[in-house]
């Protein structure tokens, strides 16, 4: 890829579960910054008997890559309907309409048929017998006679027509195709695909992190895998229909491209892997509108909409390439909002060290990204319903809405749980002035009425976190239950009143 000066690498594969040698060897992305590695999440939700969670494949599953699931179909066909083409041009196209009594295959595979010739693999006709006949040596028929069709115990590609122009395309050899129509369907809300894998992934690490349409996604398809061939194939087999997390990389990959390209192109800005990696989920949306990332698909559905913008509504600041943070430092910045005109987005991500495939630590340098408003209300990274930092990713996300936006500057906290030193990309949308020069600086200040050297609250003992915001339970009684809600962290204190040496 470096000698290709080559920053995005899509890959669609995986394996089944945990892999530790993939996980390992992909977790040592951290050594390239200025490369966004994107892996499916694999397909595997199902693949478990009773149990759908922590499905997510590796190398998807490593904290360092983006890793991608896939939402359900865009699409809708048109009313059991598909259009005739002529390859040629010459002709209009033609609606054909599905005769089902026949028809028992699924309408994406019209599309993985090769192109067709009339006459040849394709049989136009009126006359009953004909079609019965030739759908007996599995032709696709075109019927457009007024008799009605029965070819008893038969099944196979029967379409009808009432349109005479048909007649134009019986001729010899004539080159067609036949297309499932498809339309964009706006009628429900997209949701996770039955197929796609559910994190966390191994370590408890939050999976997926974004997700893109890869169910019934036409693409190119290649020609068989060898070291010699490689393409789409010139003629015949021309496009394939397939479903999978496998079709929503790429997807995520493209559009990595553009962005990457936008900013090349239009800012004169060239992008990190953690910048970029930052921007597409900072793009993401979640269906429902919560802010909080979730194990079916992550930050939600990737949408270039809000980060790429042409008309001046709104504007995206970003760190430096080399921003990094001291170990136990405080760094802090300020970003102006404007006006209340759409969501102030705010993302942070980094690229944390990989230890041995045996440690069973999910992040080692674990920064926390903290969103001050004018007022003084705090924001914590992933909004966390436990009111605990992220620990358990590598990318966090504060999400403002335009309802509680508050006009003036916001506060951009950075904090460093690591004793070395570790670079981060910042990137936030919304209401305010472009800037692809954010800068931060090292602050004691930590909003609390006592702070520590490392500018953070000093707590009491049943207090924890850079503002003392989460409680520390304390147990008394031995038979005490303690309820954790899901996707959260509890932390006890086990008072013992009575001690009896062994």
């Amino acid at each position: 890829m470096l000698s290709f000066n080559s920053t995005i690498s899509s890959n669609s594969w995986g394996s089944t579960g945990f892999d530790p040698k993939k996980n390992w060897i992909y977790g040592h992305s951290n050594f390239y910054e200025n490369i966004l590695f994107i892996m499916a999440a694999g397909n595997e939700r199902n693949y478990y008997d009773q149990w759908e969670y922590f499905s997510v494949c590796d190398p998807g599953g490593n904290k360092n890559v983006l890793t991608v699931g896939s939402i359900t179909s865009l699409v809708k066909d048109n009313n059991g309907s598909v259009l005739l083409t002529d390859v040629d041009g010459d002709l209009e196209p033609i609606s054909l309409k599905i005769m089902e009594e026949f028809f028992n295959y699924n309408l994406d595979d019209v599309f993985q048929s090769q192109e067709l010739v009339v006459n040849t693999n394709l049989i136009i006709t009126n006359d009953t017998n004909d079609a019965c006949l030739y759908l007996g040596q599995c032709y696709p028929i075109i019927y457009y006679g007024e008799s009605k069709l029965v070819c008893k115990d038969m099944e196979g590609y029967v379409f009808y027509t009432t349109n005479e122009s048909i007649q134009q395309y019986n001729i010899d050899n004539k080159h067609i195709y036949i297309i499932n129509e498809r339309y964009a369907d706006q009628s429900g809300e997209y949701e996770a695909a039955v197929y796609s894998s559910l994190g966390p992934a191994y370590k408890g690490i939050l999976k997926p992190d974004v997700a893109a349409p890869g169910a019934r996604v036409v693409s190119a398809d290649s020609m068989e895998r060898s070291s010699t061939q490689h393409g789409c194939y010139l003629n015949g087999n021309t496009f394939n229909v397939d479903s999978g997390t496998s079709m929503a990389t790429p997807n995520v990959a493209g559009a990595a491209a553009l962005v990457s390209q936008f900013f090349k192109e239009k800012k004169n800005y060239y992008l990190s892997g953690t910048l970029l990696r930052a921007l597409m989920i900072a793009s993401a949306s979640l269906p429902d509108g919560s802010k909080q990332p979730n194990l079916l698909i992550g930050h939600g559905i990737i949408d270039l909409s809000t980060i790429l913008c042409f008309d001046d509504s709104f504007g995206v600041a970003i760190s430096d390439n080399n921003t990094y943070i001291e170990h136990s430092k405080h760094l802090m910045t300020k970003i102006k909002v404007n006006n209340n005109n759409s969501q102030f987005r705010i993302v942070m991500s980094y690229l944390d060290v990989e230890l041995n495939i045996e440690s069973m630590i999910p992040i080692v340098h674990d920064l926390d990204l903290v969103v001050i408003s004018p007022n003084k209300k705090r924001y914590l990274g992933n909004h966390r319903k436990d009111d605990d930092s992220e620990h358990l990713s590598t990318n966090e996300k504060v999400i403002i809405n335009e309802d509680e936006l508050e006009l003036g500057e916001y506060e951009i906290h950075i904090y460093s749980n690591s004793y070395v030193k570790q670079s981060f990309s910042i990137v936030a949308v919304g209401p305010i002035e472009d800037n692809f020069n954010l800068l931060f600086d090292v602050t004691q200040e930590c909003g609390c009425s006592e702070c520590t050297l490392t500018g953070k609250c000093k707590c009491d003992s049943l207090h924890i976190g850079n503002h003392c915001q989460k409680e520390i339970l304390e147990i008394n009684d031995f038979n005490s239950k303690i309820q954790i809600e899901s996707s959260s962290i509890q932390r006890n204190i086990l008072c013992l009143s009575h001690y009896h040496p062994l």
